[in-house]
């Protein structure tokens, strides 16, 4: 997570798995995108998120 928020970039390179990702990058979505650290749910705002990673300016995916 110390690595993510110090990035300005994320970049996902990944296979197609089963027409979907791989186990071992949606493990990593579900460890490191948590709340908190990437969003934050508003108390009141009907579940409404907001976005915490505020850093991440550009985002590059490339699947195969």
């Amino acid at each position: 997570m110390e690595r993510l928020r110090a990035a300005d970039t994320l970049v996902l390179v990944h296979p197609v798995w089963n027409f979907g990702m791989p186990a071992i990058l949606k493990g990593f979505f579900n460890r490191v995108l948590v709340p908190g650290v990437a969003f934050a749910m508003a108390d009141g705002d009907r579940g409404r998120l907001t976005r915490v990673m505020k850093n991440i300016r550009k985002v590059a995916v490339v699947t195969t």
